[in-house]
Protein backbone atom coordinates (compact mmCIF):
# COMPACT_ATOMS: atom_id res chain seq x y z
CA UNK A 1 0.00 0.00 0.00
CA UNK A 2 2.79 2.45 0.86
CA UNK A 3 4.69 1.77 -2.38
CA UNK A 4 1.54 1.98 -4.50
CA UNK A 5 0.56 5.26 -2.88
CA UNK A 6 3.96 6.81 -3.57
CA UNK A 7 3.94 5.56 -7.17
CA UNK A 8 0.56 7.17 -7.79
CA UNK A 9 1.38 10.40 -5.96
CA UNK A 10 5.03 10.72 -4.89
CA UNK A 11 5.51 12.50 -1.59
CA UNK A 12 1.88 12.26 -0.46
CA UNK A 13 1.68 12.05 3.36
CA UNK A 14 0.97 8.56 4.69
CA UNK A 15 0.69 6.82 8.02
CA UNK A 16 1.11 3.08 8.25
CA UNK A 17 -0.93 1.18 10.82
CA UNK A 18 -0.34 -2.22 12.38
CA UNK A 19 -3.19 -4.45 13.56
CA UNK A 20 -1.47 -7.79 14.23
CA UNK A 21 -3.46 -10.71 15.60
CA UNK A 22 -3.34 -14.50 15.84
CA UNK A 23 -5.78 -17.38 15.46
CA UNK A 24 -6.51 -19.30 18.63
CA UNK A 25 -5.77 -22.94 17.81
CA UNK A 26 -8.19 -24.26 20.43
CA UNK A 27 -11.30 -22.27 19.47
CA UNK A 28 -10.52 -21.35 15.88
CA UNK A 29 -11.13 -17.64 16.40
CA UNK A 30 -8.87 -14.66 15.85
CA UNK A 31 -7.80 -12.46 18.72
CA UNK A 32 -5.92 -9.22 19.30
CA UNK A 33 -5.63 -10.03 23.00
CA UNK A 34 -2.45 -12.06 23.07
CA UNK A 35 1.24 -11.60 23.89
CA UNK A 36 2.14 -12.40 20.28
CA UNK A 37 0.19 -9.32 19.13
CA UNK A 38 2.33 -7.13 21.37
CA UNK A 39 5.54 -8.68 20.05
CA UNK A 40 4.48 -8.24 16.42
CA UNK A 41 3.39 -4.65 17.07
CA UNK A 42 6.76 -3.88 18.66
CA UNK A 43 8.60 -5.41 15.70
CA UNK A 44 6.48 -3.38 13.28
CA UNK A 45 7.18 -0.19 15.23
CA UNK A 46 10.91 -0.88 14.94
CA UNK A 47 10.59 -1.43 11.20
CA UNK A 48 8.55 1.74 10.73
CA UNK A 49 11.11 3.77 12.67
CA UNK A 50 13.95 2.21 10.66
CA UNK A 51 12.32 3.29 7.40
CA UNK A 52 11.33 6.68 8.81
CA UNK A 53 7.63 6.19 8.12
CA UNK A 54 4.93 7.85 10.25
CA UNK A 55 3.01 5.04 11.89
CA UNK A 56 0.46 3.86 14.42
CA UNK A 57 0.20 0.54 16.22
CA UNK A 58 -2.69 -1.20 17.91
CA UNK A 59 -2.86 -0.92 21.69
CA UNK A 60 -5.34 -2.15 24.25
CA UNK A 61 -7.83 -4.87 23.56
CA UNK A 62 -9.36 -7.76 25.43
CA UNK A 63 -11.06 -11.04 24.63
CA UNK A 64 -13.09 -10.78 27.84
CA UNK A 65 -16.85 -10.77 27.29
CA UNK A 66 -17.54 -8.60 30.35
CA UNK A 67 -15.68 -5.97 32.37
CA UNK A 68 -13.85 -8.35 34.67
CA UNK A 69 -10.30 -8.97 35.84
CA UNK A 70 -9.37 -10.37 32.43
CA UNK A 71 -10.42 -7.13 30.73
CA UNK A 72 -8.29 -5.20 33.20
CA UNK A 73 -5.08 -7.17 33.01
CA UNK A 74 -5.20 -7.63 29.24
CA UNK A 75 -5.77 -3.96 28.40
CA UNK A 76 -3.26 -2.83 31.03
CA UNK A 77 -0.46 -5.20 30.01
CA UNK A 78 -0.95 -4.72 26.28
CA UNK A 79 -1.14 -0.92 26.54
CA UNK A 80 1.98 -0.79 28.71
CA UNK A 81 4.18 -2.89 26.46
CA UNK A 82 2.83 -1.29 23.29
CA UNK A 83 3.77 2.10 24.72
CA UNK A 84 7.24 0.83 25.61
CA UNK A 85 7.73 -0.36 22.02
CA UNK A 86 8.13 3.26 20.97
CA UNK A 87 5.33 3.59 18.43
CA UNK A 88 4.43 7.12 17.38
CA UNK A 89 0.70 6.66 17.89
CA UNK A 90 -1.22 3.96 19.74
CA UNK A 91 -4.65 3.21 18.32
CA UNK A 92 -7.48 2.31 20.70
CA UNK A 93 -5.30 2.81 23.76
CA UNK A 94 -8.44 3.74 25.74
CA UNK A 95 -10.64 1.35 23.82
CA UNK A 96 -14.19 0.73 25.01
CA UNK A 97 -14.12 -2.62 23.22
CA UNK A 98 -14.81 -6.00 24.75
CA UNK A 99 -14.82 -9.43 23.10
CA UNK A 100 -12.13 -8.40 20.59
CA UNK A 101 -14.04 -5.27 19.46
CA UNK A 102 -17.41 -7.02 19.09
CA UNK A 103 -18.89 -5.17 22.08
CA UNK A 104 -18.39 -1.67 23.43
CA UNK A 105 -18.85 -0.27 26.93
CA UNK A 106 -18.47 3.36 27.99
CA UNK A 107 -17.21 2.20 31.38
CA UNK A 108 -14.39 0.27 29.76
CA UNK A 109 -13.26 3.44 27.96
CA UNK A 110 -13.19 5.34 31.26
CA UNK A 111 -11.13 2.58 32.89
CA UNK A 112 -8.85 2.57 29.84
CA UNK A 113 -8.29 6.28 30.29
CA UNK A 114 -7.15 5.62 33.86
CA UNK A 115 -4.75 2.94 32.63
CA UNK A 116 -3.31 5.23 29.94
CA UNK A 117 -2.91 8.09 32.40
CA UNK A 118 -0.90 5.79 34.66
CA UNK A 119 1.25 4.60 31.75
CA UNK A 120 1.86 8.18 30.63
CA UNK A 121 3.20 8.98 34.10
CA UNK A 122 5.54 5.99 33.94
CA UNK A 123 6.81 6.97 30.49
CA UNK A 124 7.46 10.51 31.70
CA UNK A 125 10.09 9.06 33.99
CA UNK A 126 12.11 10.94 36.59
CA UNK A 127 13.58 14.36 35.85
CA UNK A 128 17.03 14.77 37.38
CA UNK A 129 18.09 18.41 37.63
CA UNK A 130 19.02 20.89 40.36
CA UNK A 131 15.35 21.69 41.01
CA UNK A 132 14.28 18.07 41.46
CA UNK A 133 17.40 17.03 43.39
CA UNK A 134 16.68 19.88 45.82
CA UNK A 135 20.02 19.63 47.62
CA UNK A 136 19.41 23.02 49.24
CA UNK A 137 16.11 21.75 50.66
CA UNK A 138 17.84 18.66 52.06
CA UNK A 139 20.44 20.86 53.75
CA UNK A 140 17.75 23.17 55.08
CA UNK A 141 15.71 20.34 56.58
CA UNK A 142 18.78 18.70 58.07
CA UNK A 143 18.97 15.37 59.91
CA UNK A 144 15.64 14.50 61.47
CA UNK A 145 13.85 17.21 59.50
CA UNK A 146 10.66 16.84 57.48
CA UNK A 147 9.69 17.81 53.97
CA UNK A 148 5.92 17.44 54.02
CA UNK A 149 5.22 21.09 54.83
CA UNK A 150 8.10 22.54 52.83
CA UNK A 151 7.26 24.91 49.98
CA UNK A 152 9.28 22.77 47.56
CA UNK A 153 6.98 19.81 48.30
CA UNK A 154 3.88 21.95 47.82
CA UNK A 155 5.18 23.13 44.45
CA UNK A 156 6.06 19.69 43.10
CA UNK A 157 3.93 16.93 44.58
CA UNK A 158 0.97 17.48 42.24
CA UNK A 159 3.30 17.19 39.26
CA UNK A 160 5.21 14.14 40.49
CA UNK A 161 2.51 12.10 42.25
CA UNK A 162 0.00 10.48 39.92
CA UNK A 163 -3.60 11.24 40.89
CA UNK A 164 -5.75 8.09 41.00
CA UNK A 165 -9.26 9.05 39.91
CA UNK A 166 -10.88 5.61 39.82
CA UNK A 167 -8.31 3.32 41.42
CA UNK A 168 -8.88 2.69 45.12
CA UNK A 169 -6.33 3.95 47.63
CA UNK A 170 -8.52 3.98 50.72
CA UNK A 171 -7.97 1.60 53.62
CA UNK A 172 -10.64 -1.09 53.87
CA UNK A 173 -12.55 0.53 56.76
CA UNK A 174 -12.81 3.86 54.93
CA UNK A 175 -13.65 2.08 51.68
CA UNK A 176 -16.52 0.21 53.35
CA UNK A 177 -17.79 3.41 54.95
CA UNK A 178 -17.90 5.00 51.49
CA UNK A 179 -20.04 2.23 50.02
CA UNK A 180 -17.41 -0.41 49.12
CA UNK A 181 -17.57 0.60 45.45
CA UNK A 182 -15.47 -1.36 42.99
CA UNK A 183 -13.98 0.22 39.88
CA UNK A 184 -16.94 -0.72 37.67
CA UNK A 185 -19.34 1.21 39.89
CA UNK A 186 -17.04 4.23 39.95
CA UNK A 187 -16.54 4.04 36.18
CA UNK A 188 -20.31 3.98 35.67
CA UNK A 189 -20.67 7.12 37.79
CA UNK A 190 -17.91 8.82 35.83
CA UNK A 191 -19.63 7.94 32.55
CA UNK A 192 -22.85 9.49 33.82
CA UNK A 193 -21.01 12.61 34.97
CA UNK A 194 -19.39 13.05 31.56
CA UNK A 195 -22.64 12.52 29.66
CA UNK A 196 -24.46 14.96 31.94
CA UNK A 197 -21.86 17.72 31.85
CA UNK A 198 -19.98 17.47 28.56
CA UNK A 199 -21.76 19.40 25.82
CA UNK A 200 -19.34 19.84 22.91
CA UNK A 201 -19.92 22.87 20.73
CA UNK A 202 -20.55 22.30 17.02
CA UNK A 203 -17.91 23.35 14.52
CA UNK A 204 -18.10 26.90 13.23
CA UNK A 205 -20.18 27.27 10.10
CA UNK A 206 -17.10 28.37 8.14
CA UNK A 207 -15.18 25.27 9.20
CA UNK A 208 -18.11 23.05 8.23
CA UNK A 209 -18.22 24.66 4.79
CA UNK A 210 -14.50 24.09 4.29
CA UNK A 211 -14.83 20.44 5.30
CA UNK A 212 -17.75 19.97 2.95
CA UNK A 213 -15.71 21.54 0.15
CA UNK A 214 -12.86 19.10 0.80
CA UNK A 215 -15.28 16.16 0.66
CA UNK A 216 -16.85 17.38 -2.56
CA UNK A 217 -13.45 17.90 -4.19
CA UNK A 218 -12.34 14.41 -3.15
CA UNK A 219 -15.53 12.83 -4.49
CA UNK A 220 -15.36 14.84 -7.70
Amino acid sequence: GLILTQLVRPGVPVRLMAYPSIMDQKYGCFTFACPEKVLMAAAMAQMFRYYGVPHAIHGATTRANVMDAQAGYETGIFDMFTALSGGELIIESTSSALEDTVLSAYEQAVIGNEICDMIYRILRGIDVNPETLAVDVIKEAGPGGEYLTHRHTMEHFRLENWDARLSNRMARDEWVENGAQDIRVKARKEVKRILDTHHPKPLDADVQRQLQQIVEEAEG
